[in-house]
């Protein structure tokens, strides 16, 4: 505003009250930005915490009887399902959602790969649908995963059929791999503890663009985990996920004695011309294996056009039937 003499008026100093009320509200906001980075941040921690991710080194489980309920078993299905992406876009077509929670529930224990959220919550939602389906799933993660790698795998198991071993939640690190293959020990459940299957699973994904540089490191690698397990009383070694190719084409893989994949080259992409996803184990070793393999047809089990197929996924999930008892053996 102007003066009397057209010059610009002194600019109106502020009163003590009106001062105070301009400081309050500035301050109020620093607060609340700071309170809800806050809230935000608890909010991150209370997501992780509330999983099943497991400790470094989980406490050892005491035998638990079956449950009433449930048909006794004589095999195990174990999975191996690369979801790339396996996010919440993923999940948000319920119709899509539905089906990979169908086919995990096929399934006693899976090997999910290409989780590309960084935090637990697209598996967590998994768990959610299973659970309102009455099937009793849990998780093991590696939690220093979560946040830290553009993408990262887990292990599905249904608690009435499986239980988490003694030994310590890993995640194996070679250098050569672009994705941390993730290592854990298992047991069934319904049989007594002395007669139950235990073994390792090692959860290994290859990355399409560098496979013919990172499948050069695969028979080490198995070795390498034969060797740490064998030394600690575990001699099955079941290597499961996406290779890339098929495994026989695998010069490294070859080189490991009497090692034995659950099939040849039975196609695993989602069009079924091409053969990746596969099993592992050491055929002297693993005598539980039921020699029955399959790779589920989603195109024929869903009835889907090729169109409509990628969108679920672009890899097929492979499973292999295992006693439920050490050695293949009930006695």
């Amino acid at each position: 505003m102007a003066d009397e003499n057209g010059g610009a008026a002194p600019a109106k100093k502020l009163s003590p009250f009106q001062f105070a009320v301009i400081v309050t509200v500035v301050l109020g906001g620093i607060y609340a930005y700071t309170h809800q980075e806050k809230i935000f941040q608890m909010f991150k921690q209370k997501d992780l915490s509330q999983h099943h991710v497991l400790p470094e080194n989980p406490p050892s489980l005491p035998p638990q009887p079956p449950p009433a309920n449930l048909t006794p078993l004589k095999t195990i299905r174990i999975a191996a399902w690369d979801l790339t992406p396996l996010d919440f876009h993923k999940l948000g077509d319920n119709t899509r959602v539905d089906r990979i929670v169908e086919t995990i529930a096929g399934f006693d224990i899976i090997a999910i790969q290409g989780i590309t959220m960084r935090n637990i919550l697209p598996v967590d939602e998994l768990i959610h649908r299973l659970e309102a389906k009455k099937r009793h799933y849990a998780y093991a993660a590696y939690p220093d995963s979560l946040g830290r790698v553009s993408e990262y795998m887990v292990f599905l198991y249904n608690k009435d059929t499986i239980r988490i071993g003694q030994e310590t939640l890993r995640e194996v690190i070679d250098t050569s791999l672009t994705h941390r293959p993730l290592m854990a020990s298992f047991c069934t459940s319904l049989p007594p503890p002395e007669k139950a299957f235990t073994f390792t699973l090692v959860s290994v994904k290859i990355d399409e663009e560098r496979r013919e540089t990172e499948v050069r490191s695969l028979g080490n690698l198995y070795k390498s985990i034969r060797d740490l397990r064998s030394a600690e009383a575990e001699d099955d070694i079941i290597m499961l996920g996406n290779f890339a190719m098929p495994v026989r084409m695998i010069d490294s893989l070859a080189m490991v004695p009497n090692l034995a994949a659950a099939h040849s080259d039975l196609p695993t992409s989602a069009d079924m011309t091409l053969s990746g996803e596969n099993i592992l184990f050491d055929r002297l070793k693993t005598t539980e294996y039921m020699e029955k393999t399959e790779v589920i047809d989603l195109m024929k089990k869903y009835n889907l056009q090729i169109a409509d197929i990628y969108p679920l996924t672009s890899h097929l999930p492979v499973c292999a039937e295992f006693s439920i008892f050490e050695s293949g053996k009930a006695e």
